[in-house]
Parts: structure tokens; sequence; C-alpha cells
């Protein structure tokens, strides 16, 4: 028998290149994995995106219907108000009266009566008697006293303070005929205990919109943005669509997942903005943590590999050196 003896250094350099092929391989068997396990982040991040969505819809679908029963609320008080009856200069006088005490038990800024033509019989802002401003430009008057129903108006300028207002409004009528429009007035602030009450995460960005776009308030910066009419994209949302989410942009210059839904009631707006950055960051913590993980694994097996491969062909050297001997 004889006993064919491989140079060491020829034996080394295959011992090498089957170490770099073995990695190869085993690179390319975890491919379908890696294929796989990408795929699976890839539906991981979309379905936290339809998540974070539909979260914010319904946040904002539940802050609309809190307004929408305050509105509700007010109207009812101000049709058991209108039911006690007007007549002389007397009655008037008590009606200013129990006017004040429900501006005060509604949170009013102050309850108004006004004819057709805008003209201000009372206000319980004014003692009775006082000479008042015409109110013009009021845009639910002429609604009130067209359709003899109830409604919310959009944001306006006061015409005694110049404040932003609105107001929501109820028809007196007297023998059958709508006479009078009975209004109470508010200002944006008696809207910001509602927000604040849903306690929303601190990066979040709600507001309240008007059936004309306009901001009412919101929680950041309210004071700078109240009167502001949203951006186009927006706008068109809100005019197309009873609910949604898109992305979008603030007023304020922030990229945002945006959520709204619409009172059938009122048609005012509630908008929910969500940082784009935010709405993902618990998924994408979620990936990176398993991309480091099984970065780490592969390089732990490459480097295994290599190892043992070393090792071999150190192994191999030495029986080669005593059969040489």
């Amino acid at each position: 028998m004889t006993l064919v003896v491989v140079p060491l250094n020829l034996f080394s350099s295959k011992l090498s290149k089957l170490r770099t092929l073995l990695v190869v391989l085993m690179l390319v068997a975890l491919l379908p994995l890696i294929t796989g396990i990408t795929l699976l982040f890839s539906h991981m991040l979309r379905e936290q995106d339809r998540h974070v969505r539909t979260t914010a819809i319904i946040q904002a679908r539940t802050i609309m219907a809190v307004i929408d029963r305050e509105f509700m609320r007010t109207h009812a008080v101000l049709k058991t108000l209108a039911n006690q009856g007007l007549g002389d200069d007397q009655n008037l006088a008590d009606f200013h009266s129990r006017a004040g005490m429900s501006a005060r038990d509604l949170g009013a800024s102050t309850v108004v009566l006004l004819k057709s033509n805008g003209k201000m019989v009372l206000s319980t802002k004014r003692p009775y008697g006082t000479t008042l401003p015409l109110f013009s430009n009021a845009p639910l008057l002429e609604r009130t006293f067209t359709t003899g129903l109830p409604g919310v108006s959009s944001l306006f300028v006061s015409p005694i303070d110049r404040q932003f207002i609105y107001a929501l409004s109820v028809p007196i009528r007297i023998d059958g005929e709508v006479v009078y429009s009975l209004s109470a007035i508010y200002t944006p602030d008696a809207l910001n205990e509602i927000l604040r009450s849903q306690r929303l995460p601190a990066g979040w960005r709600a507001a309240i919109i008007d059936d004309q776009g306009r901001i009412v308030t919101r929680t950041h910066e309210a004071a700078h943005f109240t009167g502001r009419t949203v951006l186009p994209k927006l706008k068109d949302q809100l005019h197309s669509n009873s609910e949604g989410a898109f992305d979008d942009i603030t007023l304020d210059g922030i990229l945002v997942m945006t959520a709204f839904s619409k009172s059938p009631l009122c048609h005012w707006n509630v908008v929910i903005g969500i940082p784009l950055e935010e709405s993902a960051k618990p998924t994408r913590a979620y990936i990176l943590q398993v991309v480091i993980v099984f970065g780490a694994t592969l390089l732990v097996g490459a480097a295994i590999i290599w190892w043992l491969m070393d090792y071999l062909t150190k192994l191999i050297a030495v029986k080669s050196r005593d059969t040489e001997t």
C-alpha cells in the first residue's frame, strides 16, 4: 500500500476554501428564513400602522361624541328656557334673570336673545335695558329662522368684545311663528376641558374643527391657532368623509398620521395627529431587537464554523508532520 503525502500548504488552501464555502452555504440556507422574517416584519409594520389608525379614529369619535352630548345638553336647557314664555317688558326682565342662571349652569359666556335682523334684545353679559350692538354676520341666525330648528354655528368673532366665539341656538315661537333666536354663546376655552380630560399621549395633537374647516381649539398652542383654517388636504378630507386616517403635515410643520371623525349633528370634526416617527415606534423597537439577536446568532454561527475549520486545519497539519516524520 502506497502512502500519498499531500503537501501541507496545498491541503491548508483547500481547507480554507472549504471553510469559506461552508459559511456561504450557511448563509444561503438561511436566505429563505431571512426572507420570511423580512416579510413578517413588513406585515407587522402594516398591522401596527392599521392598529394605530383605527385606535386614533375611535379616539376622535369618542371625543366628538362627548362634544355632541354637551351640545345636546345646551340645546335642552335652551329649549326649557324658551318654553317659559316671552311677552311684555316685565317678562323680558324676568327672562333676562332666568337666562343669566342658565348661562352659569351651562358654563356659557353669555345667553343672548336675537331678532331675525340681528338686533340683540338682551344679553346676560350686560344689564337688562342696556343698548346692545347689532349681532351682524351671525352664521346661525338666518338658519334658525329659516328652518326653525336648533343648531350649532361656525366659529365667528363676537360683535361685543371681538373674541372668537361659537353659538348654540334654538328658535322661540310665538303663535307658531319663529320670533326670536335664543343662543348660548361660548368661547373656545369651553371645549379645552374636554380635550384635557381624554389624557392623550404627550406627543399626540388633537383639534376641534368647525363645519367651515376652522380651528376652534386644540391641545397645543390653542391661542395661536384658533380661527385659522386647516390645510387644504385636511379640509378636503373633512368635506368628503365622515371619518378616516391619512398621513399629513400639521400647521406647525410636524409630519403626522391624521385621524378624524365628524359629528352627524353639527358637522364639526375632531382631528387627532400622531407624529409618524412615534406611531410605529413600539414595533420598530421590537424589530430592532429581533434583528440584533438574529444578526448576533449569524455571527456566532459563522465564527464557530470558522473556528472549527481552523482547528481542523491545524490538527491535520500536525498529523501530516507526524506522517512525514
